[in-house]
């Protein structure tokens, strides 16, 4: 029977100690083989360079840098015959540093049922105020249970510039095991996505998306193996001329009043002036001018994980949308001399545009190297 307090030597107090963290009771009846242990924090405050949660548990992962409070009230009682456990941990204000993501805000309360093992009532409940992780989220809630080796989440859902994403029930293990689960949205307006991202500075999009992106994190890396997004309706993109490279088109002009050695002749031409200047590509020069206005009204694709890397693979058919109405004319001279593959030509307006892209997503899935979204765009 007694009090104590429980210090960490990772921490100094203001007389330069070993900081105490916790206080602790102890009532043991010998006699009658009942007994308590009680255990209260004593103002944990984070802090860099003093006091941080991984002094205290591992629980706390790669967590660092973290700035607020937590508190923990709880213990052990026991009889003759049985040992009961349980207590309330709080989180006040915590913001925190996962490798280069920044999480601000992070607050809740978790009754605990059982100590050893670990484990709580189901809706227990987590909220993030802000994530700045390449991409701008706030207003993430979570909900969960624990169950001795893993925690099962209930529910969980963030606000991203698009609209909200969420993450399917899935279960979280205390231990090096894999995690797998699966990341889906519901019309969300893509264009404010990439609008908040580096993305802006090369495209622009209009339209809603729905999609489900199945992940298994393992090793601080995360993959991703049969996702699939989808436009909901019609919608628009615009890629500026340059940021696309590796484009390869190809195409034929046609006449239907010429006559069939004209024609020959006219094919003819057209290798020769190829040949004199294989750099220049009309095709090629469309297919840029073509991603500039086009009007889509099917998007699918499907995203996974290749040797690392995120990539995903699209196909997009629409057609050729310009604000002012266009029409494109070649002359017979043109046509027949072949000059007409020397010279940029008009993309009529109303083209039908059918696109097949490989598209990497430039991130390789380390979790903790996300940037922050005003460092991404650099």
């Amino acid at each position: 029977t007694g009090r104590f307090t429980a210090a960490t030597p990772n921490a100094k107090g203001a007389d330069g100690k070993a900081l105490p963290v916790a206080q602790i009771d102890l009532v043991n009846g010998v006699a009658s083989g009942k007994g308590t242990l009680k255990i209260r924090t004593l103002g944990l405050d984070f802090a860099p360079g003093g006091l941080q949660p991984g002094a205290l548990t591992p629980m706390t992962g790669a967590a660092s840098q973290v700035t607020g409070k937590a508190t923990f009230d709880g213990g052990f009682d026991w009889d003759a015959q049985t040992v009961t456990s349980g207590g309330t941990l709080t989180l006040d204000g915590l913001t925190f540093l996962v490798g280069q993501t920044v999480a601000r805000g992070l607050n809740g309360r978790i009754d605990f049922t059982s100590l050893s093992p670990l484990q709580s009532a189901p809706h227990q409940h987590l909220s993030i105020a802000a994530i700045d992780a390449g991409l701008p989220l706030s207003d993430m809630s979570a909900d969960m249970q624990f169950l001795g080796d893993h925690v099962a989440l209930e529910d969980a859902h963030v606000t991203t510039p698009g609209g909200p994403v969420r993450l399917e029930p899935m279960d979280l293990p205390l231990d090096d095991k894999p995690m797998r689960g699966a990341v889906a949205f519901d019309g969300l307006d893509f264009g404010q996505i990439v609008a908040a991202t580096s993305l802006s500075s090369s495209m622009s999009f209009e339209g809603r998306l729905s999609g489900r992106l199945p992940f298994t994190i393992a090793d601080g890396r995360a993959t991703v193996s049969d996702g699939h997004v989808a436009a909901d309706a019609p919608g628009r993109i615009s890629i500026r001329r340059g940021s696309v490279s590796g484009v390869a088109a190809t195409g034929d002009v046609t006449s239907e009043n010429v006559a069939p050695a004209t024609a020959a002749l006219a094919r003819a031409n057209a290798e020769a002036a190829v040949a004199s200047d294989p750099n220049f590509n009309p095709f090629q020069d469309l297919a840029g001018k073509a991603l500039e206005h086009l009007a889509y009204t099917r998007l699918e694709g499907t995203v996974n994980s290749h040797d690392g890397a995120l990539e995903g693979g699209f196909t997009i058919k629409g057609y050729f949308d310009p604000p002012q109405k266009q029409k494109a004319s070649i002359s017979l001279f043109d046509y027949i001399s072949g000059r007409w593959l020397k010279k940029p030509i008009t993309l009529p307006s109303g083209t039908p545009i059918e696109l097949h892209l490989d598209v990497p997503l430039g991130w390789d899935g380390d979790l903790f190297g996300l940037k922050p979204a005003a460092d991404a765009a650099k």
